[in-house]
C-alpha cells in the first residue's frame, strides 16, 4: 500500500507496512495498523450456534410453539429467551450435540412430580406423573401437550384433552412419528394461556 503526501517539507502518509506521522519533534516512522480478522473464533462459534438456533425457531413459524415462548418472555418477541434456553443444545459449529438439552416449551405452570414416559409398543407411549396439587398456578384442569422427535425432525406440538388430575394417560404417536426415540412432555393451562416447560423422555421399551 503506497499513499504519502508533502506537507510543508515533510513526508506524511503511508509508505508499505510504515506511516509517517507528523509530530513536534519531527517526522517519526511507525509500523501502520494492521487490519484485524473481524471475528475472532469464540465469535464465529457462537454465529454458527445463533444460527443453527434461529433456523429451529423459524421451523415452528407460525406454530403455537412461538406464541408460548413470547408469553414466557413477558412481551419480548420470545426468540431470545428461545435461544438462550437451548444454546448449550448446540456445538461449536451449530451441530445438535445433546437433544435432551432442547426445550420447546417454557412459562410458569409447574411440572408434576414423578413424571415418566414408557414405549407400549411402536405407536404409544405410557404416560403417567403425580396428580396431588402443586403450589403455584398448577391446577386439576390443565392438559398434557406432546412433542414428539424423530431423526432431528419435530413434530408440532400435539395438544391432548388429558387432564392434569387424571394422573396417566395412553398416548398415540403420529404415523410419521413411530417408533420415535423421544418425546417432550409438558402443560398447558385450559385456555392455553399458561404454559410449563417441558421434560425429555427417552422411549424405553416396557415389553
Amino acid at each position: 500500500m503506497l499513499w504519502q503526501k508533502i506537507i510543508n517539507g515533510q513526508l506524511s502518509g503511508v509508505l508499505g507496512a510504515l506511516v509517517a506521522v507528523r509530530t513536534k519533534n519531527g517526522p517519526v516512522l511507525r509500523s501502520a495498523p494492521r487490519k484485524r480478522n473481524r471475528w475472532s473464533l469464540k465469535q464465529k462459534q457462537t454465529w454458527k450456534r445463533f444460527s443453527a438456533l434461529t433456523n429451529l425457531w423459524n421451523t415452528f413459524k407460525y406454530t403455537s410453539l412461538q406464541k408460548i415462548w413470547k408469553i414466557a418472555d413477558q412481551g419480548g418477541r420470545g426468540i431470545n429467551l428461545f435461544i438462550q434456553t437451548n444454546m448449550p443444545a448446540f456445538g461449536t459449529e451449530g451441530e445438535l450435540l445433546e437433544i435432551g438439552r432442547l426445550h420447546f416449551s417454557a412459562g410458569k405452570l409447574p411440572l408434576p412430580h414423578y413424571f415418566t414416559a414408557v414405549k407400549r409398543n411402536p405407536r404409544e407411549i405410557n404416560v403417567s406423573w403425580d396428580p396431588a396439587p402443586q403450589p403455584g398456578e398448577g391446577r386439576g384442569e390443565d392438559l398434557l401437550v406432546m412433542q414428539v422427535v424423530k431423526d432431528e425432525s419435530f413434530s408440532y406440538r400435539i395438544n391432548t384433552v388429558v387432564q392434569r388430575k387424571t394422573g396417566s394417560a395412553v398416548l398415540q404417536l403420529p404415523p410419521e412419528f413411530e417408533n420415535s426415540p423421544c418425546v417432550y412432555l409438558s402443560f398447558a393451562n385450559e385456555k392455553r394461556e399458561m404454559y410449563s416447560a417441558d421434560q425429555y423422555f427417552g422411549l424405553i421399551d416396557n415389553g
